[in-house]
């Protein structure tokens, strides 16, 4: 069953680029008003606390037994409530840290009421009972009261509640109580326990429920559906846009997962983003997937809004069903020159080709159409620009190990068009063989054996015969050195049409292959390559709208 959930795909304030720029964390789960709220709701339980305070000098100033060290840590509990709430009031602490406060709060508040209340209650009989500690009442409302990270609640709770039988031991060794029995000891533990196990539910249900709200609340434009993929580079979800009930995917990149540049300042990053996303978006060929909308949600959340297509990426090709026929991988490679031609010719390097960012889909009426997929590490050729306004730097490395050219493996600078080439020319071997054109036990050594080694010839790795004129062609795409590559993607794809194979691949043959191996249209999602993470985690700070 789909799970279905909403996202808020709103333009990013002031406060967001501050953010952005000072590195400060956001809590996706927690919703912006709920942070903003947390000043107001920890003033609250201070003042509550400062009643409660007096109430109970109140009540035990009379008291015969214990009254310095009972009174003592009533007026101590007062002390730091005042102190936390002008804090709180004065400081104007960020939501991050009035979590982190709050939490600390409630650890010496809860040691503050274990250490006044355990001689009472020990001393008038009730350590055989099972009634609870205000210490762990405090335990299981605060979460309520405050909402926090879920790690971060369990480890206070765990603290607050530990404070009840901390206290009874050292009082039983100071000779303020009796020695615990070792069944009511053990009950106390119980107690402390369950009181734990109550806070952590509380805290992560409001959490989920925090992050559903935050996504449901002024969503925009798209209805974020069942979830479709995900790994190292973020995640994408089936998607609807609300008014056209058009069909879409989104990419989710969360700004924790993709690391940060601290050097770059967070405004120049949005306007070098936005000049490429935007020159992504203007990319007219049918061979490159449609990009719909991007920017970066409240949370630091950046996405892309794609088309959702039908079909599956050549690395799921030839996974399911091996090396695929020369002719069928003449029409697919000619295809993917149609959109790298266009990208190149506007300035656009896309640095990242390979067999999961190549989709095979049906479109419209046509079969076996390929789709080039995530330009999220598209590099704009212009050298005019200044180092700091590149999304990478100088020495950096953009791609993916088994797919990429020598010279970006080397980490250099300037790299054009033919760097795509090459990687085509790998995509290519790998559709001819089943094999990438070099293994190795790292990344690293796959990276210098692209720099340094010659490619076996596609004869030696290919279960099938290739035609010689093909081998060639793909192995003067895998040359190091860019100037004996073809010159271009419309180069490549002429010398492609011209070699005349004895067999072709017609649309019959394509209507076939779907007929046989996905005969019902299912909208298969792009969702391979959210889960290839490329050599380099690269900052896509998106701008707002």
């Amino acid at each position: 069953m789909a799970v279905t959930s909403h996202i808020s795909l709103q333009p990013m304030s002031k406060a967001d680029i501050e953010r952005v720029r000072t590195g400060e964390r956001s809590h996706p789960g927690l919703p912006p008003e709920l942070l903003e709220d947390i000043a107001r709701r920890l003033q609250f339980v201070c003042g509550l606390m400062v009643i409660y305070g007096f109430v109970s000098l109140a009540t035990n100033y009379g008291a015969a037994t214990h009254k310095a060290s009972v009174v003592g840590g009533i007026v101590a509990r007062i002390g730091l409530s005042v102190a936390v709430y002008l804090v709180v009031r004065l400081a104007k602490l960020s939501p991050d840290r009035l979590i982190n406060l709050g939490l600390v709060y409630e650890v010496l508040i809860a040691l503050t009421i274990a250490f006044t209340s355990v001689p009472s209650t020990w001393n008038t009989g009730l350590r055989s009972t099972l009634l609870w500690s205000s210490a762990h009442l405090l335990v299981v409302i605060y979460p309520v009261v405050v909402p926090s990270i879920t790690r971060r609640a369990l480890i206070a709770a765990i603290l607050s509640a530990a404070t009840v039988p901390g206290a009874v031991l050292l009082d039983a060794k100071l000779g303020i109580i009796p020695p615990p029995e070792s069944g009511a000891f053990l009950r106390l533990l119980i107690q402390s326990a369950v009181a734990v196990s109550i806070a952590v539910a509380v805290s992560r249900l409001l959490y989920r429920m925090g992050e559903d709200l935050n996504r449901a609340k002024a969503m925009g434009n798209y209805h974020l559906g069942e979830k479709l993929g995900a790994g190292g580079m973020g995640e994408v979800w089936r998607a609807t846009h609300k008014f056209l009930a058009r069909p879409a995917a989104i990419k989710l990149v969360r700004r924790d997962e993709v690391g940060e540049s601290e050097e770059v300042a967070a405004t120049t990053m949005l306007q070098r983003f936005e000049r490429e996303a935007q020159a992504t978006a203007q990319l007219q060929s049918p061979h490159t997937v449609n990009v719909y909308d991007f920017g970066i949600t409240r949370d630091g959340t950046f996405y892309y809004v794609m088309e959702l297509l039908d079909g599956l990426d050549l690395a799921s090709l030839v996974e399911r069903d091996g090396p695929q026929p020369p002719e069928r991988v003449v029409s697919i490679l000619r295809q993917a020159c149609q959109s790298l031609f266009e990208a190149h010719e506007r300035g656009l390097i896309h640095r990242d080709i390979k067999p999961a960012n190549i989709f095979l889909c049906r479109y419209a009426t046509e079969v076996d159409f390929v789709k080039v997929l995530d330009f999220g590490l598209a590099k704009n050729v212009d050298t005019s620009e200044r180092p700091e306004f590149q999304v990478t730097r100088v020495g950096m490395i953009a791609g993916t190990p088994g797919f990429i050219a020598p010279e970006a493996a080397a980490g250099m600078g300037k790299i054009d068009g033919r760097a795509d080439l090459y990687a085509l020319g790998c995509v290519a071997y790998w559709l001819l063989s089943g094999q990438e054109v070099f293994e190795g036990p790292t990344p690293m050594s796959v990276l210098v054996s692209h720099m340094k080694e010659t490619p076996p010839p596609l004869t030696q790795r290919s279960p099938q015969p290739i035609p010689r004129d093909l081998e060639q062609i793909v192995m003067d795409c895998l040359e190091k050195d860019p100037a004996r590559r073809p010159r271009t993607a419309e180069v490549l794809s002429q010398r492609l049409a011209f070699l005349g194979l004895e067999a072709t691949w017609t649309r019959e043959r394509a209507a076939a292959w779907w007929a046989q191996i996905i005969p019902a249209p299912a909208a298969s999602p792009i969702s391979r390559e959210a889960s290839e993470a490329p050599t380099e985690r690269v900052i896509p700070i998106e701008p707002s709208h």
